[in-house]
């Protein structure tokens, strides 16, 4: 009888002991995976389209295989100059359906071939924001040509304090696009003095 209650107690140690390496093994590391996987998409959901992201890490002067290294896979080009082979726009096209465009070529006077625009195609409801105010709006076109122009700072105060997400980088300044919660949207370009020199917008 002693013999027989020492295997049962053996055997159900082995079983408590299958158990819990299942549960370090197998069980735990997939719920960590899981765990893992929702923190990300949550920051991926705050971060917004992929393409902004993107944005913030790509520059001005860098060549185009700098661009694909930042991106994690080659652009597709969408435009060569029949004139200058070195002229070139390529597009990135991401799952969320933004994308990122490239204009490459040699400045004036250089000989590498370096990215010199970049332009950003962003869902338009993914940047909404139900603080944007576009009452404004033709008040702020009528300022660009004052005499002191309209600046980006201006912009800013005027449309409720919101910052202007940037959809386009040039030699010349960068574009910046604002969109209201009803579907309204304001669209401005700025020199590298920080005024104006495009301005459309459409508020419902």
């Amino acid at each position: 009888m002693k013999k027989k209650a020492i295997w049962i107690g053996a055997a159900a140690a082995l079983v408590v002991i299958a158990a819990v390496l299942v549960f370090v093994l197998v069980i735990k590391p997939n719920t960590d995976n899981n765990n893992g996987n929702g923190a990300q998409g949550n920051s991926s959901e705050s971060k917004g389209p992929k393409v902004l992201e993107i944005m913030e890490r790509v520059s001005l002067g860098m060549s185009r295989e700098e661009v694909d290294k930042i991106v994690g896979f080659e652009g597709e080009v969408t435009f060569e100059s029949k004139t200058d082979s070195n002229y070139k726009n390529y597009t990135y096209k991401f799952d969320d359906e933004s994308s990122l465009e490239i204009n490459v070529s040699i400045p004036y006077g250089q000989s590498d071939v370096v990215v010199r625009k970049i332009t950003a195609d962003i869902p338009r409801k993914s940047i909404s924001n139900s603080k944007v105010d576009l009452s404004r709006a033709n008040e702020m076109k009528g300022m660009i040509n004052s005499a002191d122009g309209l600046s980006y700072e201006k912009v800013v105060e005027m449309v409720g304090g919101v910052e202007g997400t940037v959809d386009e980088i040039s030699e010349s300044g960068k574009q910046y696009l604002w969109q209201d919660a009803n579907g309204g949207y304001l669209h401005a370009s700025f020199n590298n003095k920080g005024k104006c020199t495009f301005f459309s917008s459409l508020a419902y």
